[in-house]
């Protein structure tokens, strides 16, 4: 129930226009809600690229829709010190928008075309490219790391490794659809997703000098795992990369003193993001602009 809710003042950012920042007009504030929905899945996946139907989300398209309209009326006439003020209203969900919507008929929708049709939100951050977008950035660096590695190994006339040569990638969990969910999307990006066992039944590749990904199903799991990985010589710390959930599994992480291995947390991507969107508006960024750094991945770029 939403009976005696109100929106205190203290919500409110103070946000310049996009007018003002293109004219460089004198510098004006107005108050701005800004409301953010999640509406990923709640099941504490890192990267969930099974599409899944938007019902077995905790919060469905409809939910988010009713829950940003209730909001923003609040908002409508607040006082503002002396003067009655209508605030404007920033609405960012965060949601897979490749996720299908079944309507009663049987007609599937993706999430993306029924949020565009319905105006469910002003800001759309994809959930998946956000963190399929990660993945590239730090498999790029790793890859030329062992490249510019395997350079130094040809010039002193040292056997190169054919494996590590190509945009190969091992993945190490123990799920099936997560393996195949995740090598169907890095293989957009030209990666070649193997099992650890491919590269175990080839005596002649070093399975140090390929980057690898751990995802299990906690991040205590994966945590545990890259540790044994590392202590039996399987992977160096460079070149493994913890794939969790929760801000916890950092803290793991830190703990477990394995500050060389990279990681993709799901939770701090979305809260960059987040963050980026919130701070770009509140500056006067035009909304247009805002969505076209997110569509383009310029957030996960460098």
């Amino acid at each position: 129930s939403w009976r005696g809710m109100f929106v205190p003042q203290t919500w409110l950012f103070r946000a310049k226009s996009s007018a003002q920042l293109l004219l460089h007009a004198k510098e004006e504030t107005k108050p701005m809600l800004i409301l953010e929905a999640d509406g990923t899945p709640g099941d504490g996946s890192c990267v969930s690229f099974f599409n899944k139907s938007d019902e077995n989300y905790d919060l469905d398209l409809m939910e988010v829709a009713q829950g940003f309209c209730c909001l923003a009326r609040m908002t409508r006439n607040l006082n503002i010190g002396n003067e009655v003020k209508d605030s404007r209203v920033l609405r960012v969900l965060l949601v897979d928008q490749n996720a299908k919507v079944q309507s009663g008929g049987g007609r599937a929708k993706t999430a993306g075309e029924v949020i565009n049709e319905l105006q469910l939100a002003d800001v759309t951050i994809n959930s998946k490219e956000a963190i399929v977008k990660s993945l590239d950035r730090w498999l790029k660096k790793a890859h030329n790391r062992i490249a510019s590695m395997e350079d130094e190994s040809s010039a002193k006339g040292t056997n190169i490794d054919i494996f590590s040569t190509k945009k190969t990638v091992i993945l190490k969990t123990r799920s099936n659809e997560r393996f195949k969910s995740i090598k169907k999307e890095l293989s957009k990006y030209g990666y070649d997703v193997i099992d650890k066992s491919n590269v175990t039944n080839h005596k002649q590749t070093n399975p140090t000098k390929i980057p690898m990904l751990v995802y299990e199903r906690t991040s205590s799991e994966t945590i545990y795992m890259i540790r044994n990985l590392i202590d039996t010589g399987v992977a160096e710390p460079e070149n493994i990369c913890a794939l969790i959930s929760g801000h916890e599994g950092l803290a793991d992480l830190s703990a477990s003193k394995l500050e060389k291995v990279g990681h993709i947390c799901s939770s701090e991507i979305y809260h960059e993001a987040f963050a980026y969107v919130r701070d770009q508006a509140v500056n006067g960024v035009d909304l247009k602009l805002i969505q076209s750094d997110l569509d383009c991945g310029k957030l996960w770029l460098n």
